[in-house]
């Protein structure tokens, strides 16, 4: 009970000097000032300053976005840009319900974008994912309405059908091989069908389900998936469709 009515206090005291806050957290996650801090894995250190949370090591997963150290020490509001530049490997939930941040910086060695990392992080604009990622995971990009531009590499091969949930209006502009990133992310595109559509593609009638499966005008269902973005596009509509860059 004590430490809730000291961990709310230090949030209303956060709120009522209408500025950022300054916090040191050590890899145990003890501040030594304030003695308000959580830590955020065995190898993992992080700290507050002016509206830009940088986070060093290896992250450990959490059930949601409000079980992150950040957000129970109240900073879920204040966080402007998030430094990932000296994370060492992500994990879930990591920077969900961010809603505030607007910049990410990305570290070069990670290999996944784990679940829910950037869900509902509402108000980035743009995100480069690094070379060195091969899967994006289920709803790491999910709900981030703000979301305009991707950058993406083709070494990306593995990407969950929910990964851009609610995230509309997407343009995605790749840094290797157009025709090789438009491959890996076929069946990602086609989860943004919403519900069963009929549709005309180069003078052909085309029926799909609202899981994006086609099934032909007599009814009889076949194993296709949308795999293209066109056919994805086509089914989803302007609401939702992607478009895809060479850069």
């Amino acid at each position: 009970m004590k430490k809730s009515v000291f961990i709310l206090a230090v949030i209303l005291f956060v709120i009522s000097n209408g500025k950022s806050q300054a916090i040191s957290c050590s890899s145990t996650g003890i501040d030594e000032n304030s003695n308000t801090c959580d830590s955020c894995g065995e190898n993992c250190s992080w700290s507050f300053d002016n509206g830009v949370l940088k986070v060093k090591g290896d992250i450990q997963p959490y059930l949601d976005g409000g079980y992150t150290p950040w957000k129970k020490a109240g900073l879920g509001g204040q966080i402007i840009t998030i430094d990932a530049s000296q994370v060492t490997s992500f994990n879930t939930s990591s920077f969900e319900d961010l809603v505030c941040a607007k910049t990410v910086i990305m570290p070069q060695n990670v290999t996944t974008i784990p679940p829910e990392l950037f869900r509902n992080c509402n108000s980035i604009e743009t995100l480069e994912i690094p070379d060195a990622v091969t899967s994006i995971e289920l709803s790491a990009l999910s709900r981030m309405f703000g979301l305009k531009s991707l950058i993406m590499p083709d070494s990306v091969t593995d990407i969950d059908s929910t990964a851009f949930d609610e995230t509309e209006n997407l343009t995605i502009y790749c840094t290797g091989n157009v025709e090789t990133c438009k491959t890996n992310l076929g069946d990602a595109l086609a989860s943004k069908v919403q519900a069963a559509s009929t549709k005309k593609i180069n003078g052909v009638t085309y029926v799909y389900d609202k899981n994006g499966k086609l099934v032909t005008t007599s009814g009889h269902r076949t194993e296709k998936r949308i795999y293209t973005i066109e056919e994805a596009n086509a089914v989803a509509g302007k609401v939702n469709s992607v478009k895809i860059r060479y850069r």
